[in-house]
């Protein structure tokens, strides 16, 4: 093992000194860089008002070789990775962990990943070409998730409000209406079963459309093909009708079949669909006329709570939709971490074959 010969190194106890002074940082894993070069690491800082909790982040900045001979640390940003409990054990193997991974995050004086100088290695280490697109997706997915995370309160904030203040105003609509409301009910929720029927036969009238449409196309298709095997036999009487000729009629008949079948189907369904759809605006018709009174006194409540249900099923489809955004990030996040987890075992793992070599020569 050599010792180093640059004696303007800085040491992880030193940097963790000078952190610990401007950002409150209790300790710094993996992190060894000269002064005015370009890093990022992995910092473990306390949380304000809450006891024994950390936040975990990666930091980005440099090491400034002040005029006096001391240094100090610029940080450019940080990304918080994770808020976790100091629960002792678990939360010191997590820092380990972090800290093998930091070592293989610092960037040089260009911005580019390199390795953290090891006074143990003689010979200088290539970066892993996996290590800056890794870094890079996890930048991403931390931005993303940051991002994600404050629509998604956002988010689910006015679907509360939206919720309680359409909860407020058909209450407000109902006072006094309690029996009319209850009359009417029974129209209402007939409507919109019939109203759900109706996109049903609507459905059905297009599938027989395009059926219809199909088998109008198929009979063309067989009409040309049969025109085009009669125009060579009268060209070449003597000629015998070749097999893929013969296979094109085929499949057209085929084809054919296949899209009457379909037709017929559709046109029944569609018959049916039509049958029901009479049937159900009739009953509705009936009841509407037997609720008349109730229904007339009530129009404005359920008016209002049918815009009501519109509004919180959009506002939840909001909240359900950053919810599958977020997650994604988080997976992006994760397989990124993973990746850098793999990296810094195959590093450390060459290391140590490194470390062993001169002793297994002398052997």
């Amino acid at each position: 093992s050599r010792k180093s010969s640059d004696s303007t190194q800085l040491g992880p106890d030193a940097v963790s000194r000078q952190l610990s002074k401007d950002m409150g940082v209790l300790s710094i894993g993996g992190l060894c860089c000269r002064p005015g070069a370009s890093y990022t690491f992995l910092a473990r800082v306390p949380v304000l008002h809450k006891k024994h909790s950390y936040r975990f982040l990666l930091c980005h900045g440099s090491i400034d070789n002040n005029v006096d001979g001391s240094y100090s640390n610029s940080s450019d940003r940080s990304e918080q990775i994770v808020e976790a409990e100091d629960s002792g054990n678990e939360s010191e193997e997590f820092v380990e962990k972090m800290r093998r991974l930091s070592t293989y995050i610092e960037l040089d004086e260009r911005g580019r990943p390199m390795l953290a100088p090891d006074d143990d290695i003689d010979e200088p280490e290539e970066v892993d070409t996996r290590v800056g697109s890794t870094l890079e997706q996890l930048n991403i997915a931390s931005c993303d998730i940051n991002k994600l995370e404050s629509e998604l309160e956002k988010a689910r904030k006015w679907y509360r409000h939206v919720g309680a203040e359409t909860e407020r105003q058909c209450q407000e609509l109902s006072k006094g209406l309690a029996r009319n409301i209850r009359g009417a009910m029974i129209y209402y929720h007939k409507k919109r079963v019939t109203e759900l029927q109706q996109t049903r036969a609507h459905e059905a009238a297009e599938a027989y459309d395009l059926a219809y449409d199909t088998y109008e196309a198929s009979k063309v298709k067989l009409r040309a093909a049969e025109e085009g095997v009669a125009t060579r036999s009268c060209e070449t009487p003597h000629h015998k009708l070749d097999s893929e000729a013969q296979d094109a009629v085929n499949l057209c008949i085929a084809n054919l079949l296949e899209a009457q079948q379909r037709k017929v189907a559709t046109t029944v369904a569609h018959q049916a669909e039509l049958e029901r759809t009479s049937a159900m605006l009739q009953e509705l018709d009936v009841i509407g006329k037997a609720k008349k009174r109730d229904i007339r006194k009530s129009r404005h409540y359920f008016e209002a709570k049918e815009k009501s249900d519109k509004l919180r099923q959009e506002a939840l489809t909001a909240v359900q939709t950053i919810e599958a955004q977020l997650s994604r990030a988080k997976r992006s996040y994760a397989e990124a971490l993973a990746l850098l987890n793999v990296i810094s075992e195959e590093v450390h793992s060459k290391r140590q074959d490194r470390r062993r070599e001169p002793d297994d020569g002398t052997a």
